[in-house]
């Protein structure tokens, strides 16, 4: 039966399906264009002054997180291109270690700290208004985003894959490193973030709307930053939440079909895609969304700024008007 047989056995001689290498090569275009708008809003927030405080610096970070992460597609696309489709399981998951587990547990993290940061901010505006922001602070909190929750599934990944009993090649997908256990790790630890930055930003629009129906510190500036930055921020972790909650329908749902091999690695690989997509928007959402964000892109990137063609066109027909106005009175 083909269901108990692996990738590998199935297509080691003849090469793997169209529709996976078509698959590897659009999860790899789109993690490109992730990698070009994450370092985009990672080198915006360097160059504006104004994008300095510890909230911006967690979601320039986020954004390297994710460029990091995506890169961890191109593993794949580059053992097709060089003709090696599979690779010896320890070795493709060390591969993926820093840029996949690494990459995206720091950006989860970081939503999740982003969304502390802007709990502190309208818990105790007076404190967070008067507050000197230091640079050993925003280290700090970088460090942990980048350690704290990565090393939990790096240190399950590593155990499990060094002490396999038997040697297997794989596609080097980031599914195929977990499994068992650590994939049940690696889930609660997922619900866990996801839901914690979920509850805190509803602790958020609770307090805001509470405090708007009061009419109370309505100028306050962390308030009213909160306001202007708290919908690119909702989206992007409502967009998290999506993520998380399609990933959970085909943990419980795909067991229990009767899928060959190549239908379960079809579809993990069309949900890679979509994760992908979520890590790759981060730029655009805040360009989109937050004035902040959108004059600081066209501030830094000057081909993004608006060409107002109307007043170019008008001002030309005035130009000739006068002139021709003023011909005529020579004429006169």
């Amino acid at each position: 039966m083909d269901q108990n047989k692996t990738l590998f056995e199935l297509y080691a001689d003849d090469g793997l399906p169209w529709v996976l290498v078509v698959l590897t090569a659009v999860r790899t275009f789109i993690s490109t264009i992730g990698i070009i708008c994450n370092l985009a809003l990672v080198y915006v927030t360097i160059k504006t002054n104004s994008l300095n405080g510890p909230c911006n610096i967690l979601i320039a970070f986020d954004a390297a997180a994710c460029a990091w992460f995506e890169i961890g597609s191109w593993i794949g696309m580059y053992q097709i291109l060089v003709g090696q489709q599979f690779v010896p399981i320890d070795l493709c998951c060390v591969y993926l270690l820093l840029p996949f587990i690494t990459g995206v547990y720091a950006s989860m993290s970081a939503n999740l700290l982003i969304a502390f940061d802007r709990l502190l901010s309208i818990c105790f505006p007076i404190w967070y208004a008067m507050r000197k922001p230091s640079r050993l602070y925003s280290f700090f909190l970088i460090l942990l985003s980048s350690l704290l929750f990565p090393g939990f599934i790096v240190q399950a990944i590593l155990r499990l894959v060094l002490n396999i009993p038997e040697q297997k090649s794989v596609m080097c997908a980031p599914h195929e490193c977990i499994w068992d256990w650590a994939s049940n790790q690696n889930y609660a630890l997922n619900t866990l973030i996801t839901g914690t930055t979920v509850a805190i930003y509803i602790v958020i629009w609770i307090i805001l709307l509470q405090r708007n129906q009061n009419a109370q510190n309505t100028n306050n500036s962390s308030d009213a930053w909160t306001r202007r930055i708290l919908k690119a921020l909702a989206f992007l972790v409502a967009l998290q939440l999506a993520g998380h909650t399609l990933s959970s329908i085909a943990r419980l749902t795909i067991p229990q079909l009767q899928l060959s091999v190549t239908s379960k690695a079809v579809t993990t690989f069309l949900l890679s895609c979509l994760t992908n997509i979520v890590m790759a928007v981060n730029g655009p959402v805040l360009y989109k969304m937050n004035m902040e964000y959108r004059n600081a892109f066209q501030k830094v990137f000057k081909f993004l700024q608006p060409t107002n063609y109307n007043t170019t066109i008008i001002g030309t027909q005035q130009q000739q008007w006068a002139i021709r106005v003023a011909t005529e009175n020579v004429q006169n």
